[in-house]
């Protein structure tokens, strides 16, 4: 069996999540900044704010087991 990431639809299916999540990562950075130093300045214990670090923790997690695993094992066609 070949690796993952020598099957071309696997790596472009592979490299996509990866760029949608790397999306979605920076996305929840931003959420995070903007609901912390919004307008009023820093504020802290609002939902928002507890909600949007929930979110990139979350996102964070999958981000990265997905960028361990998204090359190993096989992809059979």
């Amino acid at each position: 069996m070949k690796p993952c990431c020598s099957f071309k639809p696997c790596a472009i299916v592979g490299k996509i999540v990866m760029l949608v999540l790397t999306l979605t990562e920076l996305a929840a950075i931003i959420a995070v900044y903007k609901a912390h130093f919004g307008t009023g300045g820093a504020t802290f214990g609002a939902t928002t704010s507890s909600l949007s670090i929930v979110a990139l923790a979350i996102n964070t997690a999958v981000w990265t087991k997905y960028g361990q695993m998204h090359c190993e094992g096989s992809c059979s066609k």
